[in-house]
């Protein structure tokens, strides 16, 4: 048996409500964010509750984030809040899904305002509060244990919302970006109802496509609430934690990819290397790879293909001009399928080498360690040695896993 959350926005979602639901759906994970917010260095700076409460006289739990003192922001911009999480002492998986969270963010503000993911210039969500509430759905997403998650249809508000930039129509320019593709709708209460942290953290966990709900035992379930009170309408979100069958889950992930695609037969190996370094190192660059063949009048010429994000084509595109010979492009916008993954870390030996888990759909889970960090391991029986290790420690997990959750349906503890 696997996990899976499905997760009904009822009033909205935030930052906050979704850390109130996870936390009354699994109040056992507590002491574990504790420790994952001591980590971060948030705590020096806030005091974290959450607290039994109602929403129009239904049971909910409401998570709050305080300020100890009145701090300066950390930071206002993108680069520094990266910078921090990365040097914090959080455990790897926590840290990687709390800094992809806030990358989503980034680059939806990025978009929005023209400008780099690492300059972008928060003003909204550059406050330790904020910082907290993400290190928070980080924990909770990483140490929950589910493997698959799901969403209904999401309300985005009506009216308008103040920002640094004045009155802008709901959903916030970032939210909306987050939330293309998912199923949304607009119902007559006013104000907004999907802040961009809880559409980011929406699609981390699910890459802009709200999978259905599968078919199991619902196991258990957990209900957030926010500040707000609406007439005739609980501000709350509800997660629900689902037993399936292994087959069932997890489903490769589905989202949108921009491929760009090119000829050159008039550069050397030399210079194409170099393009293809500076062209991987551009903000929204997910690969970029090279094949050799032949073209016209005989001549040896390299074909270039860049996988990049939606948004970054353009850039990207202006990018491949500048650094190759190339006079033309073929640019397009394509589905793919992807495995769900998670940062982790294998301790061997005494060193410890940051790895990738892939859950694959027949509820197996693979691992590699990352390539830079065994480019100082000499030997290549060595470096296939510590592979085979991180596969075997990937193997062991998913074992514990599910012993785990075939315990708690014993026990009665789900």
């Amino acid at each position: 048996m696997t996990l899976h959350v499905h997760l009904d926005p009822v009033g909205g979602i935030s930052g906050d409500m979704f850390a109130a639901a996870m936390l009354d759906a699994f109040p056992d994970l507590e002491p574990a964010l504790t420790s994952d917010l001591a980590a971060a260095g948030v705590l020096e700076h806030v005091r974290v509750s959450h607290a039994r409460d109602s929403a129009n006289g239904l049971a909910a739990r409401a998570f709050t984030v305080k300020l100890l003192a009145d701090d300066p922001r950390p930071t206002e911009h993108y680069r520094e809040i990266r910078a921090l999480l990365q040097a914090s002492a959080l455990d790897a998986a926590v840290r990687g899904r709390a800094i992809a969270i806030f990358d989503l963010l980034a680059d939806a503000e990025a978009a929005v305002h023209g400008v780099a993911r690492d300059d972008v210039h928060f003003h909204e969500i550059a406050d330790w509060d904020s910082i907290a509430d993400v290190v928070t759905a980080a924990s909770l997403i990483e140490r929950c244990g589910a493997r698959s998650w799901s969403c209904s249809s999401v309300p985005v508000g009506r009216g308008v919302v103040k920002t640094a930039h004045g009155l802008l129509p709901l959903p916030a320019p970032a939210a909306a970006r987050l939330l293309e593709g998912f199923p949304t709708h607009v119902d007559e209460h006013p104000g907004e109802r999907a802040t961009p942290t809880g559409a980011a953290i929406l699609r981390h966990l699910m890459a802009g496509s709200a999978h259905q709900r599968p078919a199991g035992v619902l196991a258990r379930s957990g209900t957030g609430c926010g500040t707000r009170r609406f007439e005739g309408l609980p501000n709350v979100l509800r997660a629900g934690v689902v037993q399936t069958a292994a087959d069932d889950a997890p489903r490769p992930l589905r989202d949108r990819i921009g491929v760009i695609a090119f000829e050159v037969d008039d550069m050397t190996p030399e210079e194409l290397a170099l393009a293809l370094d500076r062209l991987r190192a551009c903000a929204g660059v997910v690969d970029a790879s090279h094949q050799t063949r032949f073209g016209k009048k005989g001549r040896a010429q390299f074909a270039v293909q860049l996988l990049c994000d939606p948004d970054a084509v353009e850039t990207v595109a202006a990018a491949c001009f500048t650094e190759t010979s190339t006079l033309g492009l073929r640019v397009d916008i394509t589905s793919r399928l992807i495995l769900r993954r998670s940062t982790d870390v294998l301790e061997l030996e005494g060193t410890r080498y940051p790895m990738k888990r892939a859950f694959r759909p027949n509820a197996s889970v693979t691992a590699k360690v990352e390539s830079d960090a065994l480019a100082a391991v000499p030997g290549l029986q060595r470096r296939r040695a510590i592979d085979a290790a991180a596969a075997s420690s990937a193997a062991a997990g998913a074992d514990r896993d599910e012993r785990a959750t075939a315990a708690g349906q014993e026990n009665g503890d789900a």
